[in-house]
């Protein structure tokens, strides 16, 4: 019992990427461990440089931080034993680009046993100002201003399992990492009368989470965020693919603000006169019917359900002479700028 405690507390004290348990002599308590990561379709040259694997105890007591190659094998300029404690764990592997993200639970994960695997966080960058007011093009227009702009990075990826660490058997533990991720095409029907034309569409999503668990893929749903992205012509209107941690459903279908709203920003030109037009769309339906969310077993949580998937959305709409007079209905002129531009919300 002794001995036990002092090489738990010589864990606790420790601080390096693997945890030295006791001297490389000793392995009476401990095993030779090993991984195999599998990245499915992802391909080979798109695939990271190394992965991080988490192992957590299930008492919570021991813990252990692994950097590996993108297949598993410790990198050559670790130097540690590569052994582990017998025992139940609780193991996540991950990998997540710190230039768009930041992490939140790993930095004390292995000095401080009151933080594990569940702590594990990532929350999106925002949107960098520059890049901000570009996609803006000058326009002051903020329709859904109580959400901040996120990027639209490549995903966290992560794989979990638990696993016991034998002194019986192999201990070769393999990861099938999952893209923390997910990927929307947007399709609508948009077309201009005669005389009119269309030169861009860009896309505004709100009710994005902006953060989420490594470990369970739960979003949270208090952090809610917004993106842009383009949309390019095709057959009968426009398309375009964001690709987000999850988004959320509007409350009430007929709200255009607020989470679940997608509103486009229609540059179109008609008699040489310039105007961007601001139609929005409330996508909750199409997210409740396609079941692009589901609750974590055993919680009211929710993660995203679906990897890919491509909302039509059922709205037709046609820019017309009545989209530039301002005058009826939902339209009208909403600000002049000193370029001539005009910014109508539809």
């Amino acid at each position: 019992m002794k001995k036990f405690l002092f090489i738990f507390f010589l864990l606790m004290a420790c601080s390096c990427v693997q945890l030295e348990l006791s001297p490389e002599d000793d392995t009476s308590d401990r095993t030779k461990i090993s991984f195999r990561v599998n990245w499915g379709e992802l391909e080979e040259a798109s695939r990271p440089d190394s992965t991080f694997i988490a192992l957590n105890n299930i008492s919570e007591e021991i813990h252990y931080l692994f950097e590996t190659d993108s297949e598993g094998d410790y990198l050559p300029d670790n130097h540690h034993d590569s052994s582990a404690f017998y025992g139940s764990y609780v193991m996540l592997a991950y990998y997540c680009d710190k230039d768009n993200y930041i992490l939140s639970g790993t930095k004390n994960f292995l000095s401080d046993n009151a933080v594990s695997v569940r702590d594990f966080k990532a929350r999106v960058k925002d949107l960098p100002e520059g890049e901000l007011e570009e996609f803006k093009a000058g326009s002051k227009l903020d329709f859904n201003s109580a959400y901040r702009f996120i990027r639209t990075p490549g995903p966290v990826w992560a794989a979990f399992a638990k696993n016991v660490v034998s002194d019986t058997r192999e201990n070769l533990f393999h990861f099938t990492m999952t893209p923390l991720q997910q990927t929307i095409t947007f399709s609508i029907k948009l077309t201009p009368a005669d005389g009119v034309s269309i030169h861009s569409v860009l896309a505004e999503l709100s009710g994005v989470p902006a953060s989420f668990s490594l470990l369970t893929g739960e979003v949270n749903e208090e952090d809610l965020a917004r993106v842009f992205f383009k949309m390019n012509p095709s057959d009968g209107g426009f398309e375009g693919t964001v690709a987000v941690p999850a988004v959320l459903p509007s409350e009430n279908n007929r709200l255009r603000t607020g989470p679940g709203i997608l509103r486009l920003s229609i540059m179109a030109e008609k008699d040489g006169v310039s105007r961007i037009l601001y139609p929005a769309v409330n996508i909750g339906d199409k997210i409740v019917e396609l079941s692009l969310l589901e609750t974590i077993p055993g919680t009211d949580r929710r993660r995203i359900a679906r990897r890919q998937v491509r909302i039509e959305l059922d709205e037709k709409l046609e820019i017309n002479s009545d989209s530039f007079s301002g005058s009826g209905g939902d339209n009208g002129v909403t600000d002049w700028f000193d370029s001539g531009v005009i910014d109508v919300e539809v």
